[in-house]
């Protein structure tokens, strides 16, 4: 979703979330694969590395407690920082994978 007007730094924002309906053999399986972006000012890349290290603790390979489905497998995909197109701005980007069955 869209950040607010004037965003208190760092700040987390999800992006694309997709989920596809993997079944097979008789069980009731879900991929969800979901984008989470990290916003900083600070200066250099520290701040965005270290909330990502976090998030990607607790998503990767973690148990999360869901309502209505199990969690099969969990991991982090793919995780890269960068410079935002403001020229201060450090945005990280976290793609997170999960397989889930109802």
């Amino acid at each position: 979703d869209q950040a607010p007007e004037d965003p208190i730094f760092p700040y987390l924002s999800y992006g694309e979330i997709k989920s596809e309906n993997i079944s097979a053999d008789g069980m009731v399986l879900f991929a969800h694969t979901m984008s989470l972006h990290v916003w900083s000012r600070y200066a250099g890349r520290a701040e965005v590395l270290q909330i990502m290290d976090a998030v990607a603790t607790v998503l990767d390979k973690s148990r999360l407690t869901l309502s209505g489905s199990q969690l099969v497998s969990a991991h982090v995909l793919f995780a890269d920082t960068f410079r935002a197109q403001d020229g201060h701005t450090r945005h990280g980007l976290i793609r997170f994978h999960a397989i889930t069955q109802d």
